[in-house]
């Protein structure tokens, strides 16, 4: 019999009890459970040895959770984002030390320019939330600063900075100038 949704745990941060959940997690009818688990834990300071075990258990670090808003896959998971996406968003909005979930997506090849929440890339997003950390290392590991949002209104990361902090991170970008 497959265990049900560690919601309790996942809200809690007892991500033991939470790893204990991988190898026989009940998985939704799209296949999609491990994937859903990894945007929810993502969003708070999971220790980056569950990241792994999600990953390797067969979570895909790009997911992009499109519309699942049941209560059962815990609070923050937003419809429209990623793993990476919600690393930013629980950063932002519930102060959690996600860098090392982030490091880790990154490490498993999730798409650092991938539409996450609100249709924006990952570096936008963290831009846009004031996570100049995670924008720095979403930059150093090829996020592209000039690949467009989903906004046709505002739609490169230089758009949307509209902090000191931002446009200094970005400065490099722009005196390169965008890519041909």
């Amino acid at each position: 019999m497959s265990k049900e949704w560690p919601l309790d745990d996942v809200k809690n941060r007892r991500w033991e009890a939470v790893l204990g959940y991988v190898d026989d997690l009940c998985v939704d009818a799209d296949g999609n459970g491990l994937s859903l688990l990894l945007c929810s834990v993502a969003y708070f300071d999971a220790p980056p040895e569950l990241i792994d075990a999600l990953v390797l258990g067969g979570a895909d670090p790009s997911y992009r959770n499109m519309g699942r808003t049941d209560v059962r896959f815990g609070s923050g998971l937003e419809p429209g984002s990623t793993p990476i996406g919600q690393t930013v968003l629980g950063a932002s909005r519930d102060r959690h030390d996600t860098l090392p979930a982030l490091r880790r997506l990154i490490a498993a090849h999730a798409d650092v320019n991938g539409f996450t929440y609100s249709g924006y890339t990952p570096v936008q997003l963290a831009i846009v939330m004031g996570q100049h950390a995670h924008a720095r290392m979403l930059l150093e590991s090829g996020a592209d600063p000039w690949a467009p949002s989903a906004d046709p209104d505002r739609p490169t990361a230089f758009d949307f900075a509209d902090d000191p902090a931002a446009i200094e991170l970005l400065k490099p970008f722009a005196q390169r100038g965008r890519p041909a």
